[in-house]
């Protein structure tokens, strides 16, 4: 599909010749992209690039550029998606201006100085608002007035859109908007609520920000079972259709935050023409861009749930989040809802509402397969390293917000008082933890959580930040001691002193005493074993999660009528 809607953009254009840059080109389309006039060029992830002409193709992964490069760039999707490394040797090859798709049907030409200029200072941002946060008060101090002046922006720009009335004849279907179907507690939340929707006879689809098929291949085969549509919102509609001047509009209007502008005149077009009667987000970027383009495209109820604590506690906020909430929650039609109270009243205070107006319902989690012992004995064997060790360890993303230089410390205290013990970490992510890591096992991502929970004999979080931890139940659900930090709902996945341990976030001497204990203390062992697959099953059921969003989109309705 994505050789096919290259070919007919690189049709509609003039210009070039072009380097062609796209996340995913199939291999077997490469040498049709290849054999259009205007192509001179093709950079994309290409499993047998290896073995095609190194003046005219190149890997993405590879961070090469074809020895060809002409003096036109053509993305197929936003640039803004690539990395300033990518966009600077560009610049260095020669290329001088970059073209692209607008998702209402246009194309973009820009000078690519411009665009790596831009996607440079984006990065540099990112960079210094984290490093600035971390020197408070006075860099807190300078990122809050730099990005109230931003928000003061966008809320104006917000305020000048036009809102129509609701669509009164809008269809009862729901869509659920996600920004990926990569492996990941809030994007298996999303699948599970349009799998449990469809089941009950709610038409349903599933629109992700880029490609679906680049997700998780179990979260894809889950929505297929279920018979639930997926699309990609950025695909540049086919046959080209007409869309009315609001579009750049909205773009004119949002032009202090282009991806912003450009993700809620995407969802403006997909909403207009799909009229749901239901928009149902999850996250922060689509619960604010896909729901002012549901509010500007007249769906009836527009329902955004937060997955976690505010976005403040992240860095992937952006200033135009706080604004677009709190112009969201003006509108009618429109509720918010988060998967704990820790983060209803996180959001609360940010969004300077009550916590009452935010509506809390907990995740779903569906059972784990069975356990294949042998499997499981197998790993912990590769893991371990010894018949006798005893194993502890997590299932988490190897990044900033798991605290892995915590897990390591943590590691080493428990190794110095207790004798056979190891610890592994199963996830990717940007880096490994800074501290030496010798009693630590990074084993990389796993697809059977399954069997990395059976391997284990305590599951230890070590969280700065969470909503509701979706891996806290399912390790629940195989009866493992637990032993977390008290990071936003952490607490109310597990039941304190029955089948869990908390402490507070970053306390390596309290997380060392609670991990030694869940080792040691055969009467809380056997307490975890009993209760907690019953806590699991009786508190986060997909059913209830599912007839909980339910009962919100009905009543919702009702009280809007």
């Amino acid at each position: 599909m994505t050789t096919k809607l290259a070919l007919a953009w690189l049709s509609r254009i003039g210009g070039g010749p072009f380097v062609v840059v796209s996340n995913d080109i199939d291999d077997d389309g490469v040498d049709a992209v290849l054999a259009s006039p205007v192509v001179a060029a093709v950079i994309g992830r290409l499993p047998r690039s290896a073995q095609l002409d190194p003046d005219r193709c190149a890997d993405l992964s590879a961070h090469a550029l074809p020895r060809r490069v002409a003096r036109e760039v053509f993305f197929l999707g936003d640039p803004a998606q690539h990395t300033i490394s990518l966009l600077a040797r560009l610049l260095a090859a020669g290329a001088r201006a970059a073209v692209w798709p607008l998702p209402e049907g246009g194309i973009a030409r820009r000078p690519l100085w411009e665009l790596t200029c831009e996607r440079g200072l984006a990065s540099s941002r990112l960079a210094l608002r984290s490093a600035l946060v971390r020197s408070a008060p006075l860099g807190s101090a300078l990122v809050s007035r730099g990005e109230q002046e931003r928000a003061a922006l966008i809320a104006d720009a917000l305020a000048r859109l036009p809102v129509p009335a609701r669509d009164a004849s809008a269809a009862t279907s729901i869509v659920i908007a996600t920004s990926s179907l990569r492996m990941g507690g809030s994007e298996r939340q999303a699948v599970n609520l349009a799998c449990g929707l469809q089941a009950q006879g709610r038409e349903t689809s599933l629109v992700v920000h880029g490609r679906a098929a680049d997700g998780d291949p179990s979260l894809l085969a889950d929505l297929r079972s279920a018979g639930v549509p997926v699309a990609d919102l950025l695909a540049p509609p086919e046959p080209r259709e007409r869309v009315d001047n609001e579009a750049a509009f909205i773009r004119a209007a949002l032009a202090a935050e282009p991806w912003f502008a450009t993700l809620v005149t995407a969802w403006t077009v997909h909403l207009r023409r799909a009229r749901p009667g239901t928009l149902q987000a999850f996250l922060d970027e689509p619960n604010v861009a896909a729901g002012v383009g549901a509010v500007l495209a007249g769906v009836p109820r527009v329902v955004l749930s937060g997955r976690s604590l505010a976005p403040t506690h992240f860095d992937v906020y952006r200033p135009w989040q706080r604004p677009g909430y709190r112009w969201l929650l003006r509108q009618p039609g429109v509720v918010l809802a988060n998967n704990s109270n820790a983060g209803a009243r996180s959001y609360a205070e940010w969004l300077g509402i009550s916590p009452s107006d935010v509506v809390v319902i907990p995740n779903g989690s569906r059972p784990l397969p069975a356990v294949d012992p042998a499997r499981s004995a197998a790993l912990r064997a590769r893991v371990a390293r010894g018949a006798h060790d005893r194993l502890v360890g997590t299932i988490a993303r190897l990044g900033d917000g798991k605290d892995p230089d915590v897990f390591v410390a943590v590691a080493a205290e428990v190794v110095r008082r207790v004798p056979g013990v190891r610890f592994v970490w199963f996830g990717g992510g940007p880096r490994p933890a800074r501290r030496a890591a010798r009693h630590v096992v990074f084993a990389g991502p796993t697809t059977k959580r399954e069997e990395a929970l059976g391997a284990l004999d305590v599951f230890l979080l070590t969280s700065r930040a969470e909503g509701l931890p979706n891996v806290l139940i399912e390790a629940a659900q195989t009866g493992l001691p637990i032993v977390t930090t008290d990071a936003g709902g952490a607490r109310e996945a597990v039941e304190p002193g029955v089948n869990a341990l908390v402490c507070p976030v970053g306390a390596v001497e309290e997380l060392t005493g609670a991990v030694v204990r869940a080792l040691t203390d055969d009467a809380f062992i056997a307490s975890a074993r009993a209760r907690g697959p019953t806590i699991a099953a009786e508190r986060f059921s997909v059913d209830a999660m599912v007839a909980s969003y339910q009962a919100l989109y009905d009543s919702h309705s009702r009280h809007q009528a």
